[in-house]
C-alpha cells in the first residue's frame, strides 16, 4: 500500500524513485486526476535525477494550448514493484497522474492532516 496525506487541499503522496546509479530518492507528488500521464517532474528535477530521455510528446495544457514537451522514463516503487514510468518535464511541481493509478484503489479523507492510501486493486 502507498500512503500520503491532504495538506493544503491536495493529496501528497511520496514515491521512491530510482536513481541512474542505482540510489533511490523519495519524491513528493501532487496527485492530480486531471493529468492523464504517469508522472511530470520540473526539468530540473529530471536533471537531477538524471533520467533518460524517452521522445517528445504533444500535450495539451489546461489552458487548451496543445505544446511539445520532453518525456523521459523512470524506475518507481509501485506497490512494491520497480516499474518504468513516463516522466514529462515540464511546470514547477511533482504530480502524479491517472495512468499509474491505473488498477489501483485511492482512497483519502479530504481534511487537513487527513489519510491517504493507495493500493492494488482486488478485482479485475
Amino acid at each position: 500500500m502507498i500512503s500520503g496525506m491532504v495538506r493544503d487541499f491536495e493529496i501528497i503522496v511520496s514515491l521512491p524513485l530510482l536513481f541512474a546509479d542505482g540510489s533511490i530518492v523519495l519524491q513528493e507528488f501532487v496527485l492530480d486526476t486531471g493529468f492523464a500521464g504517469a508522472l511530470l517532474l520540473p526539468e530540473s528535477e529530471v536533471i537531477r535525477l538524471q533520467l533518460p530521455f524517452y521522445e517528445f510528446v504533444d500535450s495539451t495544457l489546461a489552458n487548451g494550448k496543445m505544446v511539445r514537451l520532453p518525456q523521459y522514463i523512470a524506475e518507481v516503487n509501485w506497490h512494491g514493484k520497480l516499474l518504468p514510468a513516463l516522466v514529462i518535464a515540464t511546470g514547477n511541481r511533482p504530480l502524479l497522474g491517472m495512468a499509474l493509478l491505473a488498477g489501483s484503489e485511492l482512497w483519502t479523507r479530504i481534511v487537513e492532516g487527513g489519510g491517504v492510501e493507495i493500493k492494488p486493486t482486488s478485482a479485475p
